[in-house]
């Protein structure tokens, strides 16, 4: 079953949101403290394949302050290696794991007296404009209008109806190739909705019925091996739930 990358967990605080919005500014230059330089950033494959995942996240950004302690750590604990300028203070540095790209850090020097280290998740949508468009008349918030980005595509800063901040992203040269996963790389995204979590017996009750609705196709597909499950039959499961969730909430 192929359900990576599908959900995401962000913070969703006033302040985060705010750091979100700073991260793009950080990108193109603009409010990034003292500094007026335009950050350049690579894209995010390492040759173009014009494939698109619409729909799936295809890309994580991490907004720190702390450049050399977070290389450390991700370093000593995963094995990233980190492609940039040799300087604490470097824009933009680009991680990848056994030499692919698999996500980008962002220097900040935004002088907060709290740590502002944060990870941005970018979503790959066939229409960044549509897509912006339709989150702002479901209840959704856009702090970023779309605009295109050098090497890297065309972007929107928003947040759906629960204030969940993520990057409606079209990347220019496609998104990365779809794999398996290797060991300590990007694997699952998960969204923890405050409005279905707060009652667990009701989240729980959901669930069992999504469970019991298709229960003998995920059996199916279980028994046949993972290449017999059916695209249409897990957006299916996927769509139910997200129905009943907005209904109860």
């Amino acid at each position: 079953m192929k359900l990576d990358r599908k959900i995401l967990i962000i913070p969703t605080t006033v302040y985060n949101l705010f750091i979100g919005i700073m991260l793009f500014g950080l990108i193109l230059g603009i409010g990034t403290g003292c500094s007026t330089k335009k950050v350049v950033v690579p894209a995010v494959t390492q040759t173009p394949t014009n494939i698109y995942h619409e729909g799936t996240f295809v890309w994580h950004d991490l907004l720190t302050d702390k450049l050399p302690e977070v290389k450390t750590f991700y370093g000593e604990l995963f094995g990233w290696e980190f492609e940039g300028e040799d300087n604490p203070r470097a824009p933009y540095t680009l991680i990848k794991l056994n030499g692919k790209p698999i996500g980008g850090i962002v220097y900040s020097d935004l002088k907060k007296d709290v740590n502002e280290s944060q990870w941005i998740s970018y979503l790959s949508v066939a229409d960044v404009d549509s897509a912006a468009q339709f989150i702002e008349q479901n209840g959704g918030t856009i702090y970023r209008q779309p605009w295109d980005l050098a090497n890297r595509g065309r972007l929107a800063v928003v947040s759906d109806a629960q204030g969940a901040l993520l990057v409606l992203f079209r990347a220019s040269e496609g998104d990365p190739a779809e794999s398996e996963p290797e060991m300590n790389e990007w694997l699952w995204n998960e969204l923890n909705n405050k409005k279905c979590w707060a009652d667990t017996i009701q989240c729980a009750n959901l669930f069992e019925q999504a469970k019991a609705m298709f229960q003998e196709q995920i059996q199916d597909a279980w028994n046949n091996g993972a290449e017999n499950w059916d695209a249409e039959m897990e957006g299916s499961i996927w769509i139910w739930l997200y129905q009943n969730v907005r209904a109860t909430g």
